[in-house]
């Protein structure tokens, strides 16, 4: 009986699926319609307007409309008809528009977005040269690049309006905000989330070269790198205003810069971190790594603030209520000093973590991360000898909060954005300590042809070395064959490999020993 019951209700549950897909409609373009608007205003909730590789210059609207917008990459899951499919803004106005409620099943994916340019006579219609989403729209953005695009207040790459949009996969690129702020992305009265998202090269006139978050606003970053953004203002990775209080896991914020706060700025907000990595940020006045002004208590535990430019690593401004917690952190080399203005104890040496190393009262730690290659932007934790437990094993493994969710290899949490696998499979203690695994440049810009890896082999072994995009899959097998003892480059075109995230894997004598990041902007 239980048995007929069950094929009662996948029968039913087959049906149900075969009458909504029945429902739906695919318009090609250009076969059906000549140009993408066409196609939407010819669909309907559910439909799907599917478009052919190649240039459309126009400016596109949903219209309130709960379509999917997308590539050949919806259908092959080929990531180079990222590159391939292009609408072109011409200049005239956002590119791609939401602004009557269209919600998550309303889909962009597998496009580049690029030469918008918001000029509306006054705000917000002059904010998101890229994408605008405006009036409760909270569409899912998907595989997509958005570079090359302005506005003329705010919002250069996407601005959200009362709007919390997905995006997902999505690479943000040399996006610019003229007047106002958030280079790569404004966030006004929004809270979108943000997922395996690379932020870089965007600059705004004066509030949040990457991101802009203001009034009420509270994204969620998860696995996202804000790099090499810039403003003459305020936040040159973020900047936190009027009670907005965005959530950042497993983020990486390094290389960007301002007039106040190199990584984030924060004023009357309190961002939450866990798991983040703020290096190598400037500033021309304080708070190289993080700037706290009225009313701001950043909630910071198990990250690295490191090597930043600029009058401290944390800067609270004096006599502005709000303090900082931080607690299972390491800064380092900060210039000038690690704090200033934090709570007293706050950085003071007074006990040893379960490392053994010095902390405070905290369990914050001074002592350099030995990231794997920071002047190519790899910030893993490095462990040289693992598993023997020595100098080369970096302060930050396993030096995280023990209430934290464990790493993935089910050991305490490291601190900082990536932590070290100690699931590595190894017979000799020593096999692993001269690898020297890297990826460079890194990350890869438009005008690079080749991506370079190194690698150093110190016994005869069988090497492969695989790259992978951010959904796992195989892209290619870079090199598979026998190394003798020696350091090894090789290169490997990108011509044909869209923006986005990749990673490289090397594998020796059928082991996987490393995995390494690599960001392509194109």
């Amino acid at each position: 009986m239980k048995r007929l019951i069950r094929i009662l209700v996948f029968t039913t549950l087959l049906s149900v699926v075969f009458v909504c897909n029945a429902s739906a409609n695919t318009i090609n373009i250009p076969a059906d319609y000549s140009t993408i608007q066409a196609g939407i205003n010819a669909a309907s909730n559910g439909d799907t307007v599917l478009v052919q590789p190649g240039t459309y210059v126009e400016n596109i609207n949903y219209s309130g409309k709960n379509i999917t917008v997308a590539s050949l990459y919806l259908t092959t899951q080929d990531t180079s008809y990222i590159s391939q499919t292009i609408i072109d803004g011409d200049s005239l106005d956002s590119v791609v528009r939401f602004e009557n409620e269209e919600d998550s099943t309303a889909i962009l994916t597998g496009f580049t977005i690029t030469n918008g340019y918001a000029q509306g006579d006054s705000w917000p219609e002059n904010c998101g040269g890229g994408i605008y989403c405006v009036n409760i729209s909270n569409p899912s953005l998907e595989n997509v690049m958005i570079t090359g695009n302005s506005a003329n207040w705010c919002g250069g790459g996407i601005s959200c309006d009362n709007s919390s949009p997905s995006l997902e996969n999505v690479s943000i690129t040399g996006n610019s905000a003229d007047v106002w702020g958030g280079g790569g992305i404004n966030c006004h009265d929004s809270s979108p989330s943000l997922e395996n998202v690379t932020i870089t090269g965007n600059s705004a006139f004066s509030e949040g070269g990457g991101i802009y978050c203001g009034w009420y606003s509270s994204p969620s970053l998860d696995n996202v790198t804000i790099t090499g953004n810039s403003t003459d203002g305020d936040g040159g990775g973020i900047c936190c205003e009027d009670d907005s209080e965005p959530s950042l896991v497993n983020v990486t914020i390094t290389g960007n810069s301002a007039n106040y706060g190199g990584g984030i700025y924060c004023n009357y907000s309190s961002p939450s971190l866990q798991n983040v990595t703020i290096t190598g940020n400037s500033t021309n006045l304080s708070g190289g790594g993080i700037y706290c002004g009225w009313n701001s208590s950043p909630i910071i535990v198990n990250s690295i603030i490191s090597d930043n430019t600029g009058n401290y690593g944390i800067y609270v401004q004096a006599n502005y209520p709000g303090n900082p917690t931080i607690s299972y952190s390491d800064f380092w080399n900060n210039e000038v000093g690690n704090f200033y203005g934090v709570n007293d104890s706050v950085g003071v040496n007074i006990t040893t973590n379960a490392n053994g190393d010095s902390c405070d009262a905290f369990y914050n730690i001074q002592l350099d991360p030995l990231f794997v290659d920071p002047l190519n932007g790899d910030y893993h934790l490095s462990w040289a000898n693992y598993p023997v437990t020595d100098s080369t094993k970096s302060p930050c493994i396993d030096a995280g909060d023990p209430s934290s969710p464990l790493d993935p290899d089910g050991t305490i949490a490291d601190m900082g954005a990536y932590y070290f696998n100690q699931n590595l499979s190894v017979d000799d203690p020593q096999e692993i300590t001269t690898y020297h695994f890297t990826n460079y440049p890194n990350p890869i810009s438009s005008n690079i042809n080749n991506l370079s890896v190194s690698f150093y082999i110190h016994k005869p072994s069988n090497v492969k070395i695989q790259l992978f995009n951010i959904k796992g899959q195989l892209v290619s097998t870079l090199i598979n064959e026998d190394k003798n003892i020696g350091e090894y480059t090789i290169n490997h075109p990108v011509n044909d490999l869209s923006s986005g995230i990749y990673f490289t894997k090397l594998s020796v004598d059928g082991v996987d020993r490393e995995i390494r990041k690599v960001v392509l902007l194109r």
